[in-house]
């Protein structure tokens, strides 16, 4: 039943119920009463792939990442609000842009745009709920999703109606896609590529990727260290022992005998 019609046979609203005050009818809260506004909030946090999904650590409320490594798995928690009391059940996917132009691709396990969905290294499970972790919005809060894209790329169906939710990927920057200082602007949209409901922030969540420059372990402190240990020792040391001692020892022994 129409919240209007309600009004106008008398009922009136206390908190999410109507009582009518003759009668003394009591009706349960309507859901659904209008076309519902889904949007995505100005809250945001990036995090590190470094514990559970309640307890691995955030970044400052609303700040971007201005030099995230390739290839190392980090996340980005979106708050996701139905502002207008009706009700929008959808499963939500994580879209980027590089560098400002070409407009909101979808980011996938396999995207060549320079950002992927990415496998975390804490044994979650993709599709698990979110806890709230960020300011709270408007409403009520309704457990969200993660989105790994290991079992599949984008949530499962979310209800909200007059509530708002989190919603967490797990992605990394692809260096064979992506380049040192490329920055990629983040946003949800439902499954499929269906915009949510104006407006979309003004700003976008983003990060900056970083290429970390191997560090060579090799300094170039290999000076020829082969010093030439073989000094030539050889002098002639070959003193001539065999000196000639060889005197002529045979003195004539035959003296004449003849007297």
């Amino acid at each position: 039943m129409n919240k209007l019609i309600l009004y106008q046979y008398g009922y009136i609203q206390i908190g999410d119920w109507f009582y009518h005050p003759v009668t003394g009818r009591v009706i349960a809260p309507i859901k659904g009463g209008g076309k519902a506004v889904t949007v995505q909030n100005d809250v945001y946090a990036f995090g590190d792939d470094d514990g559970s999904e309640s307890g691995h650590s955030l970044d400052t409320e609303n700040a971007d990442r201005t030099a995230q490594e390739a290839d190392v798995t980090f996340l980005i928690r979106i708050q996701i609000e139905e502002t207008a009391g009706g009700t929008e059940t959808q499963g939500y996917a994580l879209y980027a842009q590089k560098n400002g132009v070409g407009g909101f691709n979808v980011v996938t396990t396999t995207s060549t745009n320079g950002i992927i969905l990415a496998n975390d290294t804490q044994g979650r499970t993709d599709d698990e709920s979110t806890t709230e972790r960020l300011t709270a919005g408007g409403g009520t809060w309704t457990a969200g999703k993660y989105d790994d894209g290991q079992t599949q790329e984008g949530t499962t169906p979310i209800t909200l109606d007059t509530n708002y939710t989190e919603i967490e990927f797990a992605v990394q920057i692809d260096s064979t896609y992506a380049a040192d200082a490329d920055d990629f602007e983040l946003r949800v949209e439902f499954v499929g590529g269906v915009d949510l409901d104006t407006p979309y922030p003004v700003t976008y969540p983003t990060v900056t990727a970083s290429m970390a420059t191997p560090s060579s372990s090799m300094s170039p402190s290999e000076s020829p260290s082969e010093s030439p240990s073989e000094s030539p020792s050889e002098s002639p040391s070959e003193s001539p022992s065999a000196s000639p001692s060889e005197s002529p020892s045979a003195s004539p022994s035959e003296s004449p005998s003849e007297s």
